[in-house]
């Protein structure tokens, strides 16, 4: 649970379209036992099993957020779950303990969605998860479980409610004779997971950030017993607490990942390819039970969450796997052989990457909390629910933030004391290859001593540097917006490569761009009809993108870049990276 100092706006919330509360007994399974839906004849097939996911018993509470597929239109939502003991003096079996899931379904289309469409993710119902997880308390304590009228009363007044609500960092609990006076607890927010999710995955994030990019399937496989999910200290603080909500935060993961990696709406390329890959599509909780029914799985460029290892073995079904356990593990689906991760396969952070990484997570890391374990936020800029709603804010962050702090992060390398663990660089980062060790050796000679490693500022920081004390939350939102600035740079020097390539092909008099620098299509598919271009990058280029010209991951990753979103003028890439230039 965040506690968060904010005044009160107003904003609009996601648009309940359906209701539903599932029921898990051991004589019957799953079933849907109560649901109501604006939408004649909704389908909610499948839906008992998303709320109820793979390990989930062993939690007393949950939050599970869902992807929903009807009619060929994706739905986001969300299901409260808990487990009650009848009778507190019965002895303790599975027929005293009731096990249910209410659950609500969100229309994805908004306005801000019209324009842009990755808004549509956040579209889940989390405003309204307090209301749920009391409503559904208030049935189990009263144990009258054929008696659904709560629920019917709790639909009515949610969809009777006024379009814009006010927001406050306080709690509601309004199941009234009087219309719902929604008053959301933001701090619900799948943005204000971003702090847990650099805890969680570490360096590990910007090698997803670039397998994201590339519209790679990615799984985060969750392991289902409770001693992998919590860290100690987090069990013996408040278990039961918003920010170890492990299915809820593992569901978020997969929605702050598409956040970071969705293409910036002012991106346009010489070929135009970059429109059809402008996000990952998140998909909330999946399960054994969706191979068969779920749709969504063919998705080219999903992020999803999941507790079923057993997924992480089906042939097909996704690129990247992410296996957050005591330590976590991302790898290729094809590197795995009879069963088992090849450990030498794994993939990792660059140096660079572990670099940038400890610098974006210092703003956002925190070591104050209030006497219930409970992060401390601060809303000193006053953001809106509407900004933390909408991606296309962190998009155009640079806008409303002072540009000078969206310079080069690395600038500010001499500052950075972070309290790592020690995995981070022991596991996942690359060790410095044998090219850059030569490297450095030859650079030292060359300067007579003089270069030093841009390692070294970040060594020497002191460790009594002060830490932060609060959270703002518009740290996070300059956070995403980094990301996307970093998107902006490969897109605008790679871009500007293959222009220039491709001008040295255009016919004397003719001109590649025309009347407001648009690109003239007709020429442009005239020069590549033929052959596409071959594109050349140098070791500077790579430098200059602030990837590591030693890592063969990260020119690995330039490769296919470069294919995918400009593949339909280009058909390879050369990077040369050699030792030509190392005394100049």
């Amino acid at each position: 649970f965040f506690t968060l100092s904010m005044q009160t706006v107003s904003y609009t919330p996601s648009r309940v379209i359906a209701m539903f509360l599932v029921q898990f007994e051991v004589r019957t399974g799953y079933e849907i036992v109560w649901s109501k839906s604006v939408i004649d004849g909704y389908d909610f097939s499948g839906l008992d099993f998303k709320v109820l996911p793979s390990g989930i018993h062993e939690f007393d509470k949950a939050t599970v957020l869902v992807s929903h597929l009807h009619s060929d239109k994706v739905y986001y939502g969300l299901g409260t779950f808990r487990q009650h003991i009848v009778g507190q003096n019965q002895p303790l079996d599975r027929s005293t303990v009731k096990v249910y899931s209410l659950g609500i379904i969100c229309d994805p289309a908004t306005k801000e969605s019209e324009s842009w469409k990755p808004n549509e993710f956040i579209s889940n119902g989390w405003e309204y998860i307090e209301v749920l997880d009391s409503t559904l308390v208030h049935f189990l304590q009263t144990e009258q479980y054929d008696n659904f009228d709560i629920f019917n009363q709790l639909y009515d007044r949610i969809l009777s409610s006024e379009p814009h609500l006010p927001v406050s960092s306080s709690s509601s609990r309004f199941l009234s004779n009087s219309s719902v006076k929604l008053t959301p607890n933001v701090h619900h927010h799948l943005l204000t997971k971003l702090p847990q999710m650099f805890k969680t995955v570490g360096p590990f994030i910007f090698a997803l950030y670039k397998q994201s990019l590339l519209r790679k399937r990615i799984i985060f496989f969750a392991k289902n017993h409770r001693h992998h999910l919590l860290d100690k200290e987090s069990i013996e603080n408040d278990s039961d607490s918003v920010e170890n909500d492990i299915y809820f935060n593992h569901s978020a993961f997969t929605y702050l990942l598409s956040l970071i990696s969705v293409i910036p709406h002012d991106i346009e390329t010489v070929s135009k390819d970059e429109k059809k890959h402008s996000y990952s599509q998140p998909i909330y909780n999946i399960g054994l039970n969706d191979l068969d029914s779920d749709d969504l799985l063919k998705t080219s460029g999903y992020i999803a969450s999941t507790s079923d290892d057993i997924l992480m073995f089906q042939r097909d079904l996704y690129d990247i796997g992410v296996i957050l356990d005591d330590s976590v593990t991302v790898y290729n689906h094809s590197d795995i052989k009879d069963m088992n991760i090849d450990d030498s396969k794994r993939i990792r952070a660059t140096i660079k990457d572990y670099k940038k990484f400890k610098l974006i997570y210092k703003p956002i890391s925190c070591s104050r909390q209030d006497d219930t374990h409970h992060t401390i936020f601060t809303n000193n800029t006053n953001i809106s629910t509407d900004d933390l709603n909408s991606l296309y804010t962190a998009a155009s962050v640079e806008t409303s933030a002072n540009p000078d702090e969206y310079d080069d992060i690395l600038a500010d390398s001499g500052s950075v004391y972070v309290d790592e663990p020690k995995w981070w660089l022991d596991y996942a980062t690359e060790p410095i290859s044998w090219r850059e060790s030569i490297w450095q050796a030859f650079s030292w000679f060359a300067s007579a001593g003089q270069v030093d490693s841009d390692s070294a500022a970040d060594t020497a920081t002191s460790a009594t540097s002060l830490r932060k004390t609060n959270l703002d939350l518009f740290e996070l939102i300059k956070t995403i917006g980094y990301f996307h600035k970093l998107t902006k740079k490969w897109f605008y020097l790679v871009n500007e490569i293959i222009t220039e390539q491709l001008d040295d092909l255009v016919p004397q008099g003719e001109s590649l761009h025309g009347h407001d620098d648009e690109v003239n299509t007709s020429l442009l598919s005239s020069l590549t009809s033929s052959s596409k271009i071959r594109v050349e990058l140098t070791y500077q280029d790579i430098v200059d993108m602030e990837l590591d010209p030693y890592s063969e991951a990260d020119l690995q990753f330039v490769r296919e870049f470069v294919l995918l979103y400009w593949g339909s003028v280009v058909d390879s890439v050369e990077i040369g990276i050699g030792f030509t230039s190392i005394c100049c």
